[in-house]
């Protein structure tokens, strides 16, 4: 098979949203030369890494951060004695991954254990490593992530919380409440709610002990809320990497489950890859300025010519 043949393989499995089954049945092929041709491609292409020091992208400092989990088959867990449920979740490994918000480009991912501060420290130093310049962090409210950030970084960048995780976490305290006081504890989230979206501090101040707590938590977290304000460009949520996850589910959920943590690694490089060389063809309103450019281009690359599939270094 030519290497052109090999790459179009890749290409469709990777862009297409294709099973390996599927492209067996339209190729002629067998199941397992699909399986074998598609991961000598993405085998050997290009990391994080050598896409920065190649193409040098001007990312905007804006940076929104999360983690996914991905289904990956861990043999030493196969033998031990889990319930079915403890099983399942046994066989996760965690993608973590950041989308700088103003070019849609992530510049760096890194698989990881689980989301906690250990593996969230190699991702950022492998974020500085590629010479992001972080100046805001957005994140859905997980104290491991800053925390991670803040040793790699030290504390030349601002932080963002997300108001409607944060919201969603007020909304927890409504549960403590009575029937009596509940009404009243919804209604003050609202008016918190509306606080942020108008930037300015809540009026309102609660009657009972669950209330007053609520008023104290949001003021403290009240600075972490409000980097929006002055910098207009900074989103007040993280769907810019939620948007991004949701759309890599419609691709995983034709792979089930990853056989090995290598295998994993080499196809969300792929994946990612293809984000970052695909051109957008469907933003509407303030992002429609960005049809007819790829992440890469909008960070300021010249990627003409180049093809991700093929060894760029």
């Amino acid at each position: 098979m030519s290497p052109a043949k090999k790459r179009t393989l890749a290409r469709q499995y990777l862009e297409g949203r294709s099973s390996y089954r599927v492209l067996a049945r339209l190729h002629n092929l067998s199941k397992t030369t699909i399986l074998k041709t598609v991961l000598e491609i993405i085998s050997d292409l290009a990391s994080p890494e050598v896409i920065a020091a190649l193409l040098a992208p001007k990312w905007s400092g804006i940076l929104s951060v999360d983690g996914k989990y991905i289904r990956t088959f861990d043999w030493s867990v196969e033998h031990s004695r889990l319930t079915a449920r403890e099983r399942r979740f046994a066989h996760k490994t965690v993608l973590l991954a950041g989308i700088d918000v103003l070019t849609k480009d992530i510049p760096y991912s890194r698989l990881g254990d689980e989301e906690t501060v250990i593996d969230l420290v190699m991702f950022f130093q492998g974020l500085k490593r590629v010479n992001y310049d972080l100046r805001v962090l957005v994140t859905d409210g997980n104290p491991d992530i800053v925390r991670a950030a803040r040793k790699v970084y030290g504390e030349d960048f601002e932080h963002q919380l997300c108001h409607k995780h944060f919201l969603d976490t007020l909304k927890l305290y409504a549960k403590d409440e009575n029937e009596e006081n509940r009404a009243d504890t919804e209604q003050l989230i609202e008016i918190i709610g509306k606080a942020l979206k108008k930037s300015h501090y809540v009026e309102f101040w609660g009657r009972t002990e669950t209330q007053v707590k609520i008023v104290k938590y949001y003021e403290k977290k009240y600075p972490k809320l409000s980097v929006w304000i002055k910098n207009p460009n900074v989103p007040r949520t993280n769907n810019h990497i939620e948007n991004l996850f949701r759309q890599f589910n419609l691709r995983l959920k034709t792979v089930n489950i990853f056989r090995c943590y290598q295998n994993t690694e080499k196809y969300l490089n792929a994946l990612i890859l293809s984000r970052r060389f695909t051109k957008f063809e469907c933003c509407r309103g303030r992002n429609k300025m960005k049809n007819g450019k790829a992440p890469l281009e909008l960070a300021g690359c010249n990627i003409q010519g180049l093809d991700y599939l093929k060894k760029l270094d």
